[in-house]
């Protein structure tokens, strides 16, 4: 069924899900012109998608080659060299080299001595809130943790941390396709060259005296005697600064409007123990993705349609995850929901690497806002989110703390 399914208007935009509600009983998929792709809607063909060999996640090749045909590709061709080093737009067998290498620093036993001092800054975070009748959680709250963790992951002095919010929000608008920048292209270049000319200095200096920090594991990772070379230690950095920040950020800012809209935060202030629980629940009812690309390399066939080589598919993860054929009652938002296999990380061989970091943040930066705050409740309805394709990001969280 080919149209305009008008993920990027207004009313899409503000609430994507019954916008696909609608999209998804009606049919399994949309040919949707404008964006010349193909959307993915519900949970079984998503979740299929995301572990077929036949569906290629390089969508940068093909979308330099587009550029590269307009002339820009000269100009843009330090942001493809990092890109194209993002474990996440690979296939195998370069992706299972690079997962296996990467994943040193994502070890249970890395993740979890992160635990005490990510607790360290939400306190401090918190205790900067001080008395403020109201503020804007993102600016304050949601945004500066993420931050910070990154921050002390790389090394980076206090000073220089915006830089890194810079840097990151230069890329997102890039890579989540926000069509209404014009000069996205320029801002990702500047931001990724800036970015790794600092990483090229941080990993000099880990190298002469490592630490225990993730920069240190990057470079001591090693596979039956295969390393990551430097180019590959900075793309995988670019990676996580970028994925880093925008999910965890949304990730919070998102799971707090969900909280306090659907009143759970009393319960969630009273048994810290339901957090966990509680994160996964935002992942599937307002996670910080909406969709992900993949390229057709072999045809493929969903939803009865036959699907060629060149294609694009859009695995649409806000559908899936709001899909009655998996979910009971998936309009509600269920802070004790069991069976919770959602896809707001992925799946399969692409599921996200820093999952494990980003549920961290989220249940210690949520459980200590809630337990300081147990009282806090939005200062709006009226709610503005970024245009964008792939990312569910809103601009402001107004709050009153109660």
């Amino acid at each position: 069924m080919a149209q305009v399914t008008e993920l990027l208007a207004d009313h899409a935009i503000a609430d994507p899900y019954s916008h696909l509600a609608g999209l998804r009983e009606a049919a399994p998929l949309y040919r949707d012109e404008r964006l010349g792709a193909w959307l993915l809607l519900r949970y079984d063909d998503v979740r299929a998608a995301f572990r077929d060999s036949r569906l290629s996640a390089d969508r940068v090749s093909p979308y330099f080659e587009r550029r590269r045909a307009h002339g820009a590709m000269q100009r843009e061709r330090a942001t493809f060299e990092v890109l194209t080093r993002w474990i996440v737009f690979t296939d195998p067998p370069r992706h299972t080299r690079l997962r296996k290498l990467v994943e040193y620093a994502f070890r249970p036993r890395a993740v979890e001595r992160m635990r005490g001092w990510i607790a360290s800054l939400v306190e401090e975070l918190v205790e900067e809130l001080g008395t403020d009748h109201e503020l804007d959680f993102i600016e304050r709250f949601a945004s500066p943790l993420p931050v910070r963790v990154i921050g002390d992951l790389f090394g980076v002095p206090p000073e220089n941390r915006s830089d890194l919010t810079r840097w990151s929000e230069d890329i997102l608008t890039l890579v989540f396709g926000a069509m209404h920048s014009a000069d996205r292209h320029e801002r990702a270049e500047r931001s990724l060259r800036e970015f790794s000319e600092f990483l090229h200095g941080v990993i000099a200096e880990r190298r002469v005296c490592p630490g225990e920090d993730l920069i240190s594991d990057l470079v001591a990772a090693e596979e039956r005697g295969d390393v990551l070379d430097e180019e590959e230690i900075v793309a995988t950095c670019v990676l996580l600064l970028f994925a880093g920040h925008e999910t965890t950020r949304n990730l919070l800012a998102n799971g707090l409007k969900a909280i306090l809209e659907h009143g759970s935060a009393a319960a969630l202030a009273s048994d810290p123990s339901r957090m966990p629980d509680a994160v996964e629940e935002i992942l599937r009812f307002d996670g910080p993705t909406k969709a992900m690309w993949r390229q057709v390399a072999e045809p493929v066939e969903y939803g009865g349609q036959r699907i060629g080589p060149g294609e694009r598919l859009l695995l649409v993860q806000a559908s899936a995850n709001r899909d009655p054929r998996r979910f009971e009652a998936p309009e509600r938002f269920d802070v004790a929901r069991r069976s919770n296999r959602h896809v707001g990380f992925g799946y399969s061989m692409h599921y996200c690497l820093g999952a494990a970091i980003a549920r961290l943040e989220g249940a210690l930066g949520l459980g200590a806002f809630l337990e300081r705050f147990p009282r806090a409740s939005l200062a709006t309805d009226t709610f503005e989110w970024d245009p964008l394709i792939l990312s569910r990001s809103l601009k402001r969280l107004p709050v009153r703390l109660g």
